[in-house]
């Protein structure tokens, strides 16, 4: 009797306990439907950014050495950085073990200088050579960056227009103690990357980007390290480099031959005779429109013999030389995809690919090349490689007549 009864109550508040669910639903897709109107403003719906009530962003402005700006609230940090530097623990460690060395090193000194047991002479070396690395390597490691975070205004529709009108970032580096973290607010339109020694200001190339304010004229030196980051962060250097005058424009290395052939796997996928052998780049800033002017030119130029005419030079030219399209020529295209076009060596001796478009973008605008040189000169006519495969080319280059053009070139 008294089991019945406990079994009686459980379901008796378990039947509550649902109702009452029940209920606050119902009642909470009551309110949501009052609430919500269509065709009312999007601002009514604004979530507020309590992101920034509980942690404000705070960040040194050009031409000041501290945080004296709070970013105002309609500012939230992105959910990703677009560069984290995974290798910035080395440096944290570099700058607390040089700071504690020295400190350690002092007093050392000093009381080996009290028992004058040792020359004063000595442990004033000592000490010196005990505190030398900390500043060294606080200078040394000064631009070195920790994290690269965009800044959104919350109040603007996230449009691509708005997005990169007045676009601004965050750029964390480490304080000289390696315990805080700086945050400078940088305006993307002011990065640059160098171009002269200069601009490294003696740090050994620890500099690669730098921000120089229109309106303060104050200049910042950072050091990303260009191996790691996304393809948003991909599009800061393509900016800072166009800014610079750096050369990053679609490439092609055009290459007038008697035959070639690529090789895959001791393999030989693709062959021509006479034609054309291409070395296509692509960068990060190439579009469609680089692609069609590049394919266009392709088409057009004129590095072939018309056999019709006489040689009008001595030399061992058969026919009049520079008088035929491929095209025309009824030669062949071989196109292998190249992005060491894009190698970048002015600093150390390991080349630096980041101005390569990457490969899943990169495969869209070459193919679309290899089509409109196929509508070009027919279908059979073009041959090309294995895309992001290690290839072994082989050609008879025929003068030897090799051509370096740039889609960006007037």
């Amino acid at each position: 009797m008294i089991n019945h009864r406990i079994a009686l109550l459980h379901s008796n508040i378990s039947a509550k306990a649902f109702l009452k669910i029940q209920v606050s639903f119902f009642s909470c897709s009551t309110r949501v439907s009052q609430t919500i109107k269509l065709g009312e403003d999007a601002p009514k719906y604004h979530v507020p950014n309590k992101a920034h009530e509980n942690d404000p962003i705070k960040a040194r402005v050009p031409g000041s050495l501290f945080y004296n700006r709070t970013l105002a609230p309609n500012f939230r940090l992105a959910n990703e950085p677009l560069y984290t530097n995974p290798l910035i623990n080395f440096v944290i460690g570099a700058k607390r073990f040089t700071f504690a060395f020295g400190v350690v090193g002092l007093c050392f000194s000093y009381l080996m200088a009290q028992t004058q047991l040792i020359l004063p002479e000595f442990c004033t070396i000592m000490s010196v050579v005990a505190v030398l690395p900390f500043p060294a390597i606080t200078w040394l490691y000064n631009p070195y960056v920790f994290k690269i975070i965009r800044v959104y205004d919350i109040t603007k529709p996230q449009t691509l227009e708005s997005l990169t009108t007045d676009e601004q970032l965050i750029v964390q580096r480490v304080n000289w103690s390696g315990f805080k973290v700086i945050q400078d607010l940088v305006r993307v339109d002011s990065l640059r990357v160098p171009t002269t020694k200069d601009d490294y200001e003696a740090r050994f190339g620890f500099v690669n980007l730098i921000s120089e304010d229109p309106e303060t004229k104050s200049v910042k030196y950072f050091y990303v390290n260009e191996g790691f980051g996304n393809i948003k962060m991909e599009r800061i250097w393509s900016l800072a480099e166009r800014r610079s005058g750096v050369d990053n424009d679609m490439k092609v290395v055009i290459q007038k031959c008697k035959q070639a052939s690529v090789t895959v796997s001791n393999e030989v996928v693709s062959k021509i005779g006479k034609g054309l052998m291409l070395l296509v780049g692509i960068s990060t800033e190439d579009t469609k429109d680089d692609v069609e002017k590049l394919a266009s030119k392709v088409l057009k130029l004129r590095l072939f013999e018309d056999f019709s005419g006489e040689a009008e030079t001595k030399t061992e030219w058969a026919g009049k030389p520079w008088q035929k399209t491929v095209v025309e020529a009824q030669g062949e295209i071989l196109s292998v995809s190249q992005f060491t076009l894009y190698a970048n060596i002015k600093k150390g001796a390991k080349p630096d690919f980041h101005r390569a478009q990457k490969g899943h973008l990169a495969i869209e605008l070459y193919e679309l090349f290899l089509k409109l040189l196929r509508d070009g000169i027919g279908e059979t006519k073009v041959q090309d490689g294995r895309f992001g495969n290690l290839m072994e080319v082989a050609l008879v280059n025929d003068g030897p007549t090799t051509i370096v053009y740039d889609t960006k070139d007037k």
